[in-house]
C-alpha cells in the first residue's frame, strides 16, 4: 500500500533487511519516513523500537514499542518485546506479564519463547524455566543458532558443561560467523579454563565487532590466560571464584589448620595483583600475542 508516495511494505521491508545486517541507523531513517507518512502504522513502530534497542536506547525503544502496542494491541509479538524493553530497564514484574500474555495469545512462537528465556536467565535468574522455553523454542524452530546459543548459556549456568558445549557447537555449525556465537562460547571456554580456543573464538568475535568493549575486554583476558606465566594465576582465580562464599571458610581454615599452605595462598594473591597489571601493559604494547 503506498501512502504519500511511499510505498509503506516495501520501505519496511528495507528497514527488516537494515536491522538484519546491522544498519541500525538506516532502519531508523525508513521507519521515521514511514511513520511520517502514516504515523500510525504500529509494524513502523515495532521495528523503530527495535532499531533503537539496539543502539542501546532502551528508553526511547520503550515509547516506540509502547505506542505499536496501543495501535495493534492484538498482536502477541508486540506485547513480547513490550516485555524485553521492560526487562531492559528493570521492571521485571510488568516484563513477566507482557511474555505471560503474550504467550496465551500465540504459545507456539518461538521468538517469544526465546525472547522469555533469556528474560528469565538474566534478569530473573531462573535456568530451569529458562531451559523449558528454550527447549520449546527449539522444537518450534530447530535451526536457528541464536536459540542454540541460549541453549549452550543456559546449560552453563545449570552446571552441565558437555551439554552446554554441544550447544554452542551446533550454534556454531548453523552460524559460523555468528558474534553472538562466538563471543558466548569464547566465554565458556575461558570459564572452563581452556584459553587457547577461547582465544580463537574471541578473537573472531573481535573481528566481527571490533567496536565492542565487552567483547574487547574478555578478548584481553583470553589473550593473557593462555600465556604459560600467566595461566597458573588465572586457573586459580577461577578455582576461588566457583567455591563462591566457600572460599573464605578455606582461607579461614587455612589460617587455623594449615599455616604454610594460606601464605602460599597469600604470596598467590600478592603475585596476582603484580601479574595482572604487568600483562595488561606487555598486551597494550603488543608484546604478547
Amino acid at each position: 500500500m503506498s501512502v504519500a508516495g511511499i510505498d509503506v511494505p516495501l520501505e519496511l521491508d528495507r528497514a527488516e533487511q537494515a536491522l538484519r545486517i546491522g544498519r541500525h541507523d538506516l532502519a531508523l531513517e525508513i521507519t521515521a519516513k514511514v511513520l511520517t507518512a502514516e504515523p500510525d502504522h504500529a509494524g513502523a513502530h515495532y521495528l523503530m523500537s527495535r532499531a533503537e534497542c539496539l543502539r542501546e536506547q532502551p528508553h526511547q525503544a520503550l515509547e516506540s514499542i509502547v505506542k505499536a502496542v496501543r495501535l495493534q494491541p492484538e498482536e502477541p509479538l508486540y506485547l513480547a518485546f513490550h516485555g524485553v524493553l521492560l526487562g531492559a530497564v528493570k521492571k521485571n514484574t510488568e516484563a513477566d506479564k507482557a511474555f505471560q500474555q503474550a504467550l496465551r495469545m500465540d504459545p507456539d512462537h518461538d521468538l517469544i519463547h526465546y525472547w522469555y528465556a533469556e528474560f528469565l536467565l538474566q534478569n530473573r535468574q531462573q535456568p530451569d524455566r529458562a531451559l523449558d522455553h528454550i527447549q520449546r523454542a527449539l522444537e518450534l524452530d530447530p535451526g536457528d543458532a541464536d536459540y542454540y546459543t541460549l541453549h549452550g548459556r543456559i546449560l552453563w549456568e545449570k552446571k552441565k558443561p558437555k551439554a552446554a558445549r554441544e550447544a554452542f557447537q551446533t550454534a556454531l555449525r548453523l552460524d559460523p560467523e555468528g558474534l553472538n556465537i562466538h563471543y558466548n562460547y569464547g566465554l565458556f571456554l575461558l570459564n572452563q579454563n581452556r584459553p587457547k580456543p577461547a582465544f580463537q573464538h574471541l578473537r573472531e568475535a573481535v573481528r566481527i565487532d571490533p567496536g565492542d568493549p565487552d567483547i574487547r575486554e574478555t578478548f584481553l583476558l583470553s589473550l593473557k590466560a593462555k600465556h604459560p606465566v600467566y595461566r597458573p594465576f588465572r586457573s586459580w582465580a577461577l578455582f576461588m571464584s566457583r567455591m563462591g562464599r566457600w572460599r573464605w571458610l578455606l582461607i579461614i581454615g587455612l589460617f587455623i589448620f594449615l599455616r604454610p599452605l594460606f601464605l602460599l595462598h597469600l604470596l598467590f594473591v600478592i603475585l596476582f595483583w603484580m601479574v595482572d597489571p604487568l600483562f595488561n601493559f606487555l598486551v597494550r604494547r603488543g608484546w604478547i600475542k
